[in-house]
């Protein structure tokens, strides 16, 4: 039982337990196999290799390497403390194959030769020949060396057959020899004897190859210490000279050892940095996967750690953002990035701690390195150009490639798995090129097909739905493509293949595609995006064969009788009203394919009428670019500056060339979308919001209050509005907002949560739940008798909006405007109403050729900050007090920041390591701005509300990227979804130019920068494009342009309202008159009613020349028998003269006395909105800049109001 007992418990001395326990010392004892570096003598450079690895055995080698490293390190940091240094100048190693003896010489200080004063034992025996002693003990003290815990030179003692120690004490003069042997176990007294020549140590040692199972030294081992001998080269300075079995080592540098790896820099380029604890070298990899070589300290990383993943990090992501942003179409993840790197990394990090004995990883964290260094962007910009980008988007590019091919289609005679496909029975067979696949904008205009191709048969005819728009493929990276299930369907559908050049369309399923659309502009899109499908991945099939055409079905049909007239585009249709009388024909307008009856559809297909579309050469391929290729946007400007709605495509021939599509199709579509997302100078409004308003004045939303989701269905239907509702809600709720930073003038009143600035208004309630009507100021700004002067649409026969409306001020002005749209975007501040009414009446009383009125300045209601100048363009500033050495109040925000987005923004600061905010508190409401922010200390805020002259440029980059997003949200309701994307991106760059701020900057200070208190948000008056009178995009280049022109537009325009308020009195006067008439003669028997019909009565009041309203009497035949008196006459009378007056009144007012009245009187009325608006912001206390911290009697405060409005 004792006997076991002491079997199971045994104590070891530490010598045994260090050699009988090798794993938790120098590692494992066992060999392994790894992949790793070694020295090519032949061909001078290292190599990558499969060795046969002890990790022990090379750990006790490298301990004594690490020592000499070590030994310069420590020597160098002496030499201020003590002069009297002798620095190591040579490493020398020497490694006997046959024998196995190895031996390691440094020069420089060597090791005291001196007693202990404590263990009465000589310094060296302690070192090398005593376990846990060491220099390195003092947790203290900052190490930079890699030794640390007493262990590594007396583990190579402890696994060596002997271990010998030769040093030289210069300062003593003695040189010390001792030997160890038998694994320590012997230790031999020390030689020592005089010595007066340079200091040096000489560490010989004998590996006990049986404790690592060998026989010998192997060679895979020689040449892995062999490579750790060069790696001296690269940790040491360039003052150390590496000898390996006496042969000098031509390397001093880290950048000469990576030539070891790469070659010369002209062989293969590569990027280098430098600090005073760091050298880091990045290049593309030539070897498949990431490859790191890495020092910690001299030590020998070989598995990496922290200090590469922190050097790594930087890297990958910055590259990875700047391949991102100089080729928008790619997607690149980091991990890409680093597959294709090769990283050199020598490294000082205090106190480093590694995974295990054998130190193969540091696992330090980041924050305790102690050192660091940031990745420049000039390192990456040249790491950028090294040739990693090509070869990774090659690599990217290929494998995409791969994928792509995966979703192949193939001519076979059945496909599974698209369930809408309804293919042709000859599909896939050898009469594959007699079929023709109908592509329809979506499921109810196949079902259209399908009803029409059931009397031609279903053998040469295939359908499929597209649902919604095909992406533009022009540019877009392969990895979208892949995704894209639409595309992926069609390749399987026709039988299409990646990449291929077609010779003949034999090889395909299908012969032909027939696009089935809708005869509107969103239907032309279709086509244009079928047509750069095609152009972009398989142009052979677009430029040889005729491959698509396109159905035409009817926009309108009149018929008569027996005769049917069939119109496909309205222009021509309207021609043709103008040239006939229109009684007994019936007009039946088709809004879309779903229009149609079945009985249509056949006869559609009895009677096929497409239009097949040609390629022309240069023509077409430039056309096609210019409509689809992104980097086209100036072009593409150009080209829809010139845009007439009178260019219409002839499709009464069969034959059209894609320039014409381009030109005389497409272009439609592009202007439409413009004017989905540009405003019209004239009214302000966008599409929707002209259609919004329409709809308002049409169910006379005056007095009583709507549902906005009950009025958005109202629009839909009475305004023909063909797109999503969810973004004409929020067009409404945008319309009717009023907190500080949306409208100036609200033109429907918010009833219920409209949102607030708390999150610039996307706060707001659902629309089924809030309500709203026309605010009653509109009537002075939209005057109803100019509504009989406008020029109304008619979409399918109904009469809808007008192009414009026609207010008395330029509203665009006074709500502002933000869009993007196909190759343009706008942006427009908002300004004071009363301002501009101040404009109009200057020119109204000067003429327009007066140029003395300044530039009006950006202007938001109930904004209490401050707007400047900035060259051409303008910064908002917020507002803010100190209230004690360490506390500010923050009172307002500049336009476009909102309250929660700036919670959030402070909650980041402080988060920031060395934030100066210590805390903060928020008081804010959903009217007004309160926080309360609290420092460190009275220095830091000293510091920070100190002014400095151009300090807002450091913060130009962040404002441009804030305002280019804010300018996508702000109209990504606007524009529709499928398009929306693409326009962004075109605008984007142009945006952020713009809003710039310039060098030359307002005075401002830390504290305006750090807190944000000064952006360019919303304020930009470069990019103001408006649609114009004429409906065609126009550049305005100031304010003051858009005022003018507004002004010469709109002067005419009073003279039409004059004329038709001449013209309507003129009637009105006739009509009574005839009224008063026809009465007297009935009451005077001179017509007597009851002795006569209808027709009697008619013939005789044409006979007496009454006046006919309409071809008809009935004015006069309806008027009731109680108003056949004399009274009626006499109130008829009195009309006829109040009449009279109000026509000589009007006859006499120039169209400038007309617009001054009306100037007048909605200056009266804004007064009192603006005043009754401001009402809810009496609490606030405004002083230019800062708000006073006294508090102040009612009085005061409303004083202080009046001042500030």
């Amino acid at each position: 039982m004792n006997n076991d007992l002491s079997k199971i418990y045994v104590k070891y001395d530490h010598v045994t337990h260090v050699k009988n326990r090798p794993g938790m010392y120098i590692g494992s004892i066992e060999e392994d196999e790894i992949e790793t570096w070694i020295f090519n003598n032949e061909e001078k450079k290292m190599e990558k290799h499969k060795l046969k690895y002890i990790p022990g055995l090379f750990k006790i080698f490298d301990e004594i390497l690490v020592n000499a490293c070590d030994h310069e390190t420590r020597l160098v940091s002496k030499y201020n403390a003590n002069p009297d240094i002798q620095f190591v100048r040579n490493i020398k190693v020497k490694i006997d194959k046959n024998t196995g003896i190895i031996e390691v010489f440094n020069d420089g200080d060597g090791i005291d030769i001196i007693e202990h004063p404590d263990e009465k034992i000589y310094i060296p025996e302690m070192i090398f020949g005593h376990l846990l002693s060491s220099t390195n003990y003092d947790d203290t003290q900052e190490r930079v060396i890699g030794g640390q815990n007493g262990i590594g030179a007396k583990a190579c003692n402890i696994f060596s057959t002997w271990f010998e120690i030769e040093t030289i004490d210069h300062r003593r003069k003695l040189k010390y020899v001792q030997k160890f042997e038998n694994n320590m176990t012997i230790i031999n007294k020390p030689v020592i004897t005089k010595y007066s020549k340079k200091a040096y140590t000489v560490i010989r040692f004998l590996p006990d190859y049986k404790a690592f199972k060998m026989d010998r030294l192997s060679d895979d081992m020689y040449k892995i210490m062999e490579k750790r001998v060069y790696d001296m080269c690269a940790i040491t300075t360039n003052m150390v000279t590496v000898y390996f079995n006496d042969i000098k080592i031509d390397c001093k540098t880290f950048e000469k050892y990576v030539d070891l790896y790469l070659g010369s820099k002209l062989e293969h380029m590569r990027v280098y940095d430098k600090n005073t604890t760091w050298e880091i070298i990045a290049s593309y990899n030539d070897y498949n996967g990431f490859e790191q070589i890495s020092f910690v300290n001299g030590i020998w990383t070989i598995k990496g750690g922290k200090h590469v993943d922190y050097v790594l990090t930087q890297i990958t992501k910055k590259i990875t953002d700047l391949i991102t942003k100089k080729n928008k179409n790619i997607i690149i993840k980091p991990q890409t990035i680093k597959e294709n790197l090769i990283l050199f990394v020598k490294s000082t990090i205090v106190n480093p701690t590694f995974d295990s004995q054998t130190k193969e990883t540091l696992t330090t964290p980041i924050s305790k390195f102690g050192t660091k260094i940031e990745i420049s962007d000039a390192f990456i910009n040249k790491l950028y150009k090294s040739g990693i980008v090509e070869k990774i988007l090659e690599m990217n590019q290929s494998q995409t490639n791969k994928d792509l091919k995966k979703t192949d289609g193939k001519k076979r005679k059945t496909i599974k798995g698209i369930a809408k496909l309804d293919d042709a029975n000859w599909a896939g067979t050898d009469k594959s090129k007699m079929c023709t696949l109908i592509l329809t904008e979506g499921d109810s205009a196949k079902t259209m097909a399908i009803a029409g191709i059931s009397k031609v048969g279903r053998d040469a005819y295939g359908v499929f739905p597209l649902r919604g728009k095909l992406m533009n493929v022009k540019e877009m990276n392969s990895k979208k493509i892949l995704e894209n299930e639409e595309i992926s369907n069609l390749k399987k559908i026709l039988g299409l293949e990646s990449g291929k050049t077609y010779n003949s369309i034999d090889e395909l399923r299908y012969g032909k595609i027939m696009i089935m659309t809708d005869q509107d502009t969103d239907g032309s899109h279709i086509k244009g995006l079928i047509f750069n499908l095609f152009h972009t991945l398989w142009p052979s099939l677009l430029k040889q064969f005729n491959f698509i055409s396109s159905m035409m079905t009817p926009i309108v049909k009149s018929s008569k009788l027996n005769n049917v007239i069939s119109f496909y585009n309205l222009t021509d249709f309207d021609n043709w009203k103008l040239s006939n009388n229109l009684n007994g024909w019936t007009i039946k307008y088709y809004k879309g394919l779903g229009t149609s009856t079945e009985e249509e559809a056949i006869e559609y297909f009895k009677n096929l009428k497409t239009i097949e579309y040609k390629y022309n050469g240069d023509s077409s391929e430039e056309s096609i670019q210019l409509a689809f290729n992104k980097k086209k946007a100036d072009e593409r400007k150009k080209w829809l500056l010139t845009y007439n709605k009178q260019e219409i495509l002839d499709i009464n021939t069969s034959n059209v060339l894609y320039e014409d599509f381009i030109h005389k199709e497409l272009k439609h579509f592009s202007n439409y979308d413009l004017e989905r997302s540009i405003p019209n100078v004239m009214d302000g409004f966008k599409t929707s919001l002209r259609k919004i308003f329409y709809a308002c004045l049409k169910k006379k939303i005056y007095d009583k209050e709507i549902k906005v989701a009950q009025l958005a269905g109202y629009v839909s239907e009475n305004a023909s509005y063909h797109h999503g509702e969810n973004s004409l809600q929020s067009a409404i709720v945008g319309l009717a907002q009023d907190f500080v930073g949306s409208n100036n003038i609200n033109l429907l009143l918010p009833k219920g949560q409209f949102g607030s600035r708390v999150q610039g208004g996307k706060d707001a309630s659902q629309p089924r739940y809030i309500y709203t009507m026309l605010n009653n100021i509109y009537n002075k700004i939209y005057i109803k008798n100019d509504n009989h002067i406008l020029s109304y649409r008619n979409d399918d026969g109904q009469y809808i909006e007008p192009e414009y409306y026609i207010p008395i001020i330029p509203m665009v002005l006074v709500n502002g405007a933000v869009g993007i749209g196909t190759g343009f975007s706008t942006n427009i501040p908002c300004f004071n109403p009363k301002d501009i009414i101040h404009c109009i009446k200057h020119y109204i009383n000067n003429g327009i050729n007066d140029n003395s009125l300044e530039e009006l300045v950006p202007w938001y209601s109930g904004f209490t900050g401050s707007i400047y100048k900035q060259g051409n363009k303008y910064v908002s500033k917020g507002v803010y007090q100190k209230l004690s050495p360490i506390k500010v109040q923050i009172t307002e925000l500049p336009i476009g920041t909102w309250t929660e987005d700036y919670k959030i923004y402070l909650e980041q600061l402080l988060d920031v390591k060395n934030t100066p905010l210590k805390s903060y508190e928020s008081n804010y409401t959903h009217l007004k701005v309160n926080f309360t922010l609290i420092f460190n200390n009275a220095e830091i805020l000293e510091d920070l509300l100190k002014h400095e002259d151009n300090i807002l440029q450091e913060n130009v980059e962040e404002n441009k990227e804030e305002n280019v997003e804010e300018n996508k949200e702000e109209n990504i309701e606007e524009n529709k979804e499928e398009n929306v994307e693409e326009n962004k991106e075109e605008n984007v760059e142009e945006n952020k130019e713009e809003n710039k701020i310039t060098e030359t900057c307002i005075k401002c200070n830390k504290f305006d920068i750090l807190f944000k208190m000064i952006s360019p948000k919303l304020l930009n008056t470069n990019n103001m494009y408006l649609f114009n009178s004429k409906c065609q995009i126009q550049k305005f280049g100031s304010i003051i342009d858009i005022i003018k022109y507004f002004y010469n537009e709109r002067l005419p325009l009073y003279e039409s309202r004059k004329q038709y308020m001449i013209k309507e009195l003129k009637e009105e006067i006739q009509t009574k008159e005839n009224k008063m008439k026809f009465i007297k003669e009935t009451i005077e028997r001179t017509i007597n009613i009851s002795e006569l019909t209808k027709k009697e009565l008619e013939e005789l009041l044409c006979v007496k020349n009454y006046m006919k309203i309409e071809d008809k009497y009935n004015y006069l035949i309806d008027i009731p028998l109680y108003k056949m008196t004399k009274d009626e006459m006499q109130n008829l009378d009195n009309d006829i003269n109040r009449i009279k007056e109000l026509l000589v009144c009007i006859e006499s007012k120039s169209s400038e006395d007309m617009w001054i009245d009306d100037i007048n009187e909605l200056e009266k009325s804004y007064d009192l909105y603006y005043k009754e608006r401001m009402n809810k912001y009496l609490d606030i206390q405004i002083y230019g800049d800062y708000i006073t911290q006294e508090k102040e009697t009612k009085k005061n405060k409303t004083k202080n109001i009046k001042k500030y409005l």
